[in-house]
């Protein structure tokens, strides 16, 4: 994603965008039960939008109270991303969450 960022002309993004993509990967290896996890990164200005899908379309992602052995991983988006959301999409779930690529850009709402 390094590279990839990079290209694009985003690095500013790259930090970033790496937690949050560890995050939500994570979260969908653990929680989104068996089958292929899909990552799509993509530039909507001023935003860079990251989703990640798996195929658990019943269990959608909460805010928990953190505790010694987890629960902090949307602690993490939700401090880091702008806005985070999940939709169904086709018998799967997308998490997406949006990172600003302008200083000082905020999801209103």
């Amino acid at each position: 994603m390094r590279e990839t960022l990079a290209g694009w002309g985003r690095e500013m993004a790259i930090e970033p965008a790496q937690l949050l993509v560890s995050e939500l990967v994570t979260n969908a290896v653990v929680h989104g039960g068996h089958g292929v996890v899909i990552v799509r990164v993509s530039v909507d200005e001023p935003w860079l939008r990251i989703e990640v899908s798996d195929a658990n379309a019943r269990e959608y992602p909460r805010l928990k109270v953190p505790h010694d052995n987890g629960a902090r991983g949307l602690h993490i988006v939700d401090a880091v991303a702008s806005a985070w959301g999940c939709s169904p999409v086709g018998g799967r779930k997308t998490v997406w969450c949006e990172v600003p690529l302008v200083a000082g850009s905020r999801t209103t709402g």
